[in-house]
């Protein structure tokens, strides 16, 4: 049957797939024919494009930012020349309010990241080696769901849980475990288990594909020779799974010190993190800004160098 009796009779029955609308478009066709005779072409293109994507959304606004850094005023005055410093990049060795929330945002982004660690992986282990492979991607896509929402109303749910009048004082008071409501709210508890809750996907992915990927007939072996459940994790597991979790740890740790929405909601005042000194700079008159973006960039730098230590660190050593 020829392929115009074959479209013919699908538009006639009502179910022309998507796939055939877009492949007998004209324009389509007459782009991909000509991209088929001009290979050389198409190859540099597959190139071009996306570096010019991130050299125009990545590299090009770093560079801005770290040219507004080196300013001493920004916007420049009319009529006066620019003015370049390092002055504003000294304000994280002399001034308390910049060190001592940049020294917080990474020893906490370092606690996030390895709590992640160790709640993600009995999950990962048990979607990966438990659950029949049919279902297995569907409890991921299942795990997915609440991403699907904006991360500033998934952060204020933890507000109307953590409250004085929250589910978790409700439901203990209810039970008269307590007479009186926990100050869960505004505090490092409810900054931690909110910064969980956003980044536990990118811990859980990781594990999952390094724990997946570790054939059944090794873990059977380890268990015929003798080794308990606990052994067999620490000895043949967790060895085979460095990569996923020097991805998962890198992924948060990163995603951690650049957070915003979060301690903005659920930190106290004693919680603030290194990402909230650099938006007040940014908040208050354009004066500030070259502050800010300074800070901006020894957060980018600081935040690049820590996470490739740490992955270096966690990374499975290749003896092959």
């Amino acid at each position: 049957m020829s392929s115009t009796v074959v479209a013919t009779k699908r538009r006639s029955e009502g179910k022309v797939h998507w796939s055939y609308l877009l492949m007998s478009n004209t324009p389509y066709r007459a782009l991909s024919g000509f991209l088929n005779r001009n290979l050389k072409l198409a190859s540099i293109l597959m190139v071009v494009l996306p570096v010019a994507w991130l050299v125009l959304w990545n590299i090009f606004p770093l560079g801005q930012m770290l040219n507004i850094s080196l300013l001493q005023q920004y916007p420049v005055p009319a009529g006066q020349s620019e003015v370049r410093t390092f002055e504003h990049y000294l304000l994280l060795f002399t001034d308390y309010t910049v060190y001592l929330p940049f020294l917080r945002t990474m020893g906490f982004a370092v606690v996030v990241s390895f709590v992640a660690l160790v709640l993600m992986t009995p999950l990962a282990y048990f979607i990966a080696k438990k659950v029949p492979k049919n279902w297995q991607v569907r409890l991921l896509l299942l795990a997915m769901v609440p991403s699907w929402v904006g991360e500033l109303i998934r952060v204020f749910s933890y507000v109307l849980i953590f409250a004085s009048n929250g589910a978790i004082n409700l439901v203990l008071m209810w039970a008269n475990f307590i007479e009186r409501p926990i100050p869960f709210l505004y505090t490092w508890f409810s900054l931690g288990a909110g910064m969980l809750y956003v980044v536990a996907l990118f811990m859980l992915v990781p594990l999952y594909a390094a724990i997946e990927k570790i054939p059944s007939n090794v873990l059977e072996a380890a268990s015929d020779l003798g080794a308990n459940g606990i052994t067999r994790f620490f000895k043949v597991t967790l060895p085979l799974m460095r990569d996923g979790i020097a991805t998962g740890v890198t992924l948060v740790f990163l995603i951690t010190t650049g957070v915003y929405t979060v301690p903005m909601i659920l930190a106290g005042t004693d919680s603030n993190l290194f990402a909230q000194v650099i938006a007040s700079y940014f908040h208050e008159s354009s004066l500030t800004w070259p502050r800010g973006a300074a800070l901006a960039i020894i957060l980018f730098v600081s935040a690049l160098i820590i996470s490739g230590v740490l992955h270096s660190l966690l990374r499975a050593k290749k003896k092959y």
